[in-house]
């Protein structure tokens, strides 16, 4: 996150509105500015502004509900508003709150919060404007809250040196909130939670599965053979009851079948008659039909001729119309050729006086012939003159400026001169402090890249020995774990089978579940759910009770002895597994340090390979300050010679343009001579032609009048003879014109008499057409003829189809009648057949109909019997099924729940700490390494180690003081100043979430140290622009502008308790 541009209104003493802007180059070079001023000057309300904008509060203010003490006094309104970039993009925070009717003394009205995002066209889009959705998009944007944001980016004023003040046991809240590692405690606590959850399903799941009851097998059995004795009994009742109601039915459709067959018999009679009359009135329906298609065919001729005298009557009508319409148009077009023909007279007469007239002014006026002639070389000439009088004025001005540009070059080569100097002046000391240094940078890289991969082996040996210590370690925890969990199974045995054997006793006295239950609800008559018995002699005996719920506790006592046993076995299953991973692992690590140290005991060579690492570290450090030193002069030597060769560039370039210079000035003025000759030779030469045509002018300030009056003498004459070429061109056009229209005329009065022979020879012919067609078909239209034959001839065909169509239906009615009757019969004869068939029983219906509901209600009664064994059956069968399927569950589940107990073992607590500890401790460690290399950058003296017994604690080795270990509360001032600033930057590179922080601010602290560091520190701190980071200061150390040129100031007015703001990008907008 890039914080660019700052604007505040009416914040403390800071009264109108001002905006800095830092992204000015003057920042983007320095990487580090101050803001300087008197003590309340408001230099700290530059920062609560950021605050503001961001998270609606400062350190010192965290509600405006009731009073704003930010507000300047006398001012009815305040804003804060920052720019601020991250990668995705640029966004503006604006916080703003005014008072009522805009008086300063008016009601404190609700702030408001927005973000907009910035569009590359510079526009704003509204992403939030409420305050809580505003202030969870900021916090999403930037993955910070406000603690977070004044720890990893705003350093507020005491709480500089926080984090290295803070016991080591609440270095973990602000690790917290400053990394996010909030999650791993949330995972730590989740996994606890999970796992135990899940065991308790798994015991929920085994005592549900252990409570289904089930059948024994004898007794199954049993039942099972009793229910299909019932069964094939309840058949046999069924099948003499069917027989029975078979015989009444059969009974009483023999009746009903005679009676059909006698009706059907009756209709077929009387339907025979019909069906002849129908065949008769179907012939008679024919021939009259065959009658009416005979004369339509024979009229078709004449209809059709009739048609094509029709068509030819239609045609000629509609030529003799047109004929007529020819003979109008042409009657118009004659009257209207001779009015043309008058008017092109009238015309011609006009012009041919127009053309005597101009021929008469140029028979009067012969001179003006020859001046016409003289004239496009006249004005070609003169406009020559004129652009050669502009051309010289411009060649004049190239003299001027050629001049003026060789003086200039001349006043350039002195100083690229001296610069050329100086360089090579520098390079010969850079050389001598090469020399002196000795060596080139090859060589030391590989002396730093060889110390590399010793400090790096030295480290992992160290880290492979640490790694074996602490397998060995829990290599003799496992076996004490082992022989704690074997010693409480020996215990749990013979507890378990002296229950076991009371509980067998018990489930004999108490078989069936629910006795008691069950015995109060038979009754008598009622089939036992259990027996099927209908008489119960053991209904009022109570079940005892006292057995059952010792059996009840028993049970309880066993499963849950049952859960430890299978805990304590996947327990002992893991614990294996984790001895032969951890031996396998220690076998390969003893075996790498027995090649790699000579020995596979970690406590023999610790010491030593400590001293070595540390020693190899010193080397190290110091082989690295020496190359960089060598890099430092390569640097700067390639950068001066690179200088020198742009500098010998630029005076060779600069010798080379003023050589040209000359030779161009000297040309130009050659060439002004040249066209000066020429303009005065040209205008000789137009003074001496106009003189012989008596036209003069004496000076150049007349030629334009000379020129105006040859242009009016030849536009007079050009008209006149354009007058004359005009009338001609005309009069030619009109004579043929008129030539041609009389042609037209002669034409159109032949095609009219032509046409009009026409007309009457196609009146004749209409005639003699129309009296033949009056004789045929009796004068009546074609198609009236034909629509009343085929008129008579569809009533015919109807009625014939109309009659078929009724004998038809007669037929098949006929026949069905017969179906019917031959149908019935067949039947009738079967059922007879049926029914002698059967035994002889000459009861009566009503006798053989109460014996078979008799049968009917006795096969009932054994079906229920069977279906309630069944249902027993059937109950025990899906008491199988859910057992089976439970156990399935439990299997399955077991391996999830075994998954998790893995899981809670390496990260599970119940407070979430155990992962949390663990991530802190890898997030701490990254926080010293920055540190340090920060540190570093300030002074070589110091370096930051952890303590290994003490999380998130660490001490300081003062190499100045043979590496003695000091503690950071023994630090002085400026010592815990460097230190926090090591520290607080650090704290900036692992803070954010999203994005990385690349403008920091600090208020106060550097007081604290003396001059030189002060410059160390600072130019360290300026170093950091190369990685595109901006830090701001406010500190109160005199001539800051001696370290830190670059400031922002804040000036008091006297005794006003205002100040006003000035530096590089502030700008005062109110």
């Amino acid at each position: 996150m890039k914080v660019e541009k700052i604007r505040l209104k009416n914040l403390a003493s800071l009264e109108g509105e001002w905006e800095l802007d830092l992204t000015g180059p003057a920042y983007s070079r320095n990487g580090i500015f101050a803001i300087t001023g008197a003590t309340g000057a408001g230099k700290t309300t530059i920062f609560d502004a950021i605050r503001l904008a961001l998270f609606r509060r400062t350190n010192r203010l965290d509600s405006f509900a009731g009073e704003n003490e930010i507000m300047t006094r006398g001012t009815a309104e305040c804003m804060a508003r920052i720019q601020f970039s991250i990668p995705g993009g640029r966004y503006v925070a604006t916080w703003h709150q005014t008072r009522s009717r805009g008086r300063a003394d008016g009601r404190l009205q609700p702030d408001r919060h927005t973000l907009e995002r910035m569009k590359p066209d510079g526009s704003l889009e509204l992403l939030a404007e409420r305050r809580k959705e505003t202030e969870k998009a900021i916090r999403a944007l930037i993955g910070m809250d406000f603690e977070h944001f004044s720890r990893a980016m705003l350093l507020p004023q005491g709480e500089f040196a926080i984090f290295l003040k803070t016991p080591p046991a609440e270095r973990s809240d602000i690790l917290e909130q400053i990394t996010g590692s909030t999650v791993y405690k949330q995972i730590s606590a989740e996994a606890y939670a999970k796992y135990h959850l899940m065991q308790e399903e798994l015991d929920r799941l085994t005592a549900g599965a252990e409570a289904i009851r089930l059948l024994p097998d004898e007794e199954r059995d049993a039942l099972a053979a009793q229910r299909a004795g019932l069964s094939k009994e309840a058949a046999g009742l069924a099948a003499r009851a069917g027989e029975l109601e078979r015989a009444i039915d059969l009974a009483g459709r023999l009746a009903g079948l005679r009676t059909e067959r006698s009706k059907l018999a009756a209709e077929l009679e009387a339907a025979e008659p019909e069906l002849e009359t129908a065949a008769a009135a179907a012939g008679e329906a024919k021939k009259h039909y065959d009658d009416a298609a005979g004369r339509q065919a024979a009229v078709r001729p004449a209809i059709a001729a009739a048609r094509l005298l029709d068509a030819a009557l239609l045609r000629g009508e509609e030529e003799l119309r047109k004929l007529a319409d020819a003979r109008r148009a042409g009657e118009t077009a004659k009257r209207e050729a001779d009015r043309e023909l008058e008017l092109l007279r009238q015309k011609i007469s006009g012009t041919e006086s127009e053309l005597a007239t101009v021929t008469a002014y140029f028979e009067a006026r012969p001179e003006e012939n020859l001046r016409l002639e003289r004239y496009p070389v006249w004005l070609d000439r003169l406009k020559a003159s004129e652009n050669n009088q502009s051309l010289l004025r411009k060649e004049l001005r190239q003299v001027r400026e050629a001049e003026t540009a060789l003086a200039g070059l001349a006043q350039r080569r002195d100083p690229l001169q001296k610069r050329l100097a100086k360089t090579e002046a520098g390079l010969e000391q850079l050389r001598a402090e090469r020399e002196q240094l000795g060596g080139n940078a090859d060589a030391g890289a590989g002396t730093v890249l060889q110390l590399t991969v010793r400090k790096l082996k030295l480290e992992e040996l160290s880290r492979l020995a640490a790694e074996q210590a602490e397998r060995l370690r829990q290599l003799d925890e496992t076996a004490r774990r082992k022989n704690e969990l074997a010693a409480e199974q020996e215990q749990i045995a013979p507890a378990r089978a002296a229950l076991e054997t009371e509980l067998a006793g018990l489930d004999a006295e108490n078989r069936i579940p629910n006795l008691a239950a069950e015995r109060a609800a038979l009754r008598e008559g009622s089939p036992c759910p259990l027996c099927g018995a209908t008489h119960h002699p053991h209904a009022g005996i109570p079940a005892p009770t006292a057995s059952r719920a010792r059996a009840e506790a028993i049970r309880t006592d066993l499963q849950e002895q049952q859960i430890r046993l299978a805990a304590i076995s996947g327990e002992l299953r893991s614990l294996d597994e984790q001895t032969v991973r951890l031996r396998t692992a220690a076998a390969a690590a003893a075996e790498r340090l027995r090649t790699e140290c000579g020995s596979s005991d970690p406590a023999e060579f610790a010491g030593k390979l400590s001293e070595q690492l540390q020693r190899c570290a010193d080397e190290l450090e110091a082989a690295q300050r020496l190359q960089n030193e060598r890099t430092r002069l390569e640097n700067a030597f390639r950068k001066l010679e690179i200088e020198k060769q742009k500098n010998r560039d630029e005076l060779i370039a600069a010798e080379h343009e003023t050589a040209l210079a000359e030779q161009q000035l000297a040309a130009l003025r050659r060439q002004f001579e040249e066209t000066r000759r020429r303009q005065k030779e040209s205008l000789d030469e137009l003074r001496a032609e106009f003189t012989r045509f008596h036209l003069s002018w004496n000076d150049l300030s007349q030629l334009p009048d000379a020129v105006a009056a040859v242009e009016e003498m030849f536009r007079r004459n050009r008209d006149m003879q354009e007058r004359a070429s005009g009338a001609a061109s005309r009069l030619r056009e009109e004579q043929n014109e008129f030539q041609l229209r009389s042609g037209f005329r002669e034409e159109r009065i032949r095609r009219l008499a032509e046409t009009a022979a026409e007309h009457e020879k196609k009146e004749t012919e209409l005639l003699a057409l129309r009296q033949e067609r009056a004789a045929m078909l009796d004068g009546l239209p074609a198609d009236r003829a034909e629509r009343q034959h085929e008129t008579a001839v569809a009533a015919a065909r109807r009625a014939f189809e109309e009659a078929e169509v009724g004998l038809q239906r007669k037929r098949e009615l006929h026949t069905v009648l017969r179906t019917r009757f031959e149908e019935t019969t067949r039947r009738l004869t079967a059922a007879e057949a049926e029914l002698a068939a059967l035994p002889a029983d000459s009861r009566l219906p009503e006798e053989k109909s109460a014996e078979a509901a008799g049968l009917r209600e006795k096969a009932r009664r054994l079906d229920e019997e069977a279906g309630a064994l069944g249902q027993k059956l059937e109950s025990d069968r899906e008491a199988r099924g859910r057992r089976q399927a439970e156990e399935a569950k439990i299997g399955a589940f077991r391996s999830e729940v075994e998954r998790w107990r893995l899981l809670n073992e390496l990260i599970g607590k119940q407070d979430g700490g155990k992962f949390q500890q663990f991530a802190q401790s890898l997030i701490f460690e990254q926080l010293i390494a920055l540190a340090n290399r920060s540190l570093r950058k300030f002074t070589d003296r110091y370096r930051l180690v952890s303590i290994e017994d003490s999380p998130l604690d660490f001490n300081v080795i003062d190499h100045y003081q043979c590496d003695e270990i000091r503690s950071v509360r023994n630090l002085s001032g400026g010592e815990s100043f460097l230190v926090s600033m090591s520290l607080a930057l650090a704290l900036s590179q692992t803070a954010g979430e999203k994005l990385r922080i690349d403008t920091l601010f600090l208020d106060e602290g550097f007081g604290t140290l003396d001059e030189e560091t002060l410059s160390h520190v600072l130019a360290q701190i300026q170093s950091l622009q190369s990685e595109g980071k901006l830090i701001g200061i406010i500190t109160h150390v005199p001539n800051i502008e001696t370290f830190v040129p670059l400031q922002i100031r804040l000036a008091p007015a006297e005794r006003s308790g205002r100040s006003r703001i000035t530096g590089p990008g502030v700008s005062a907008l109110s």
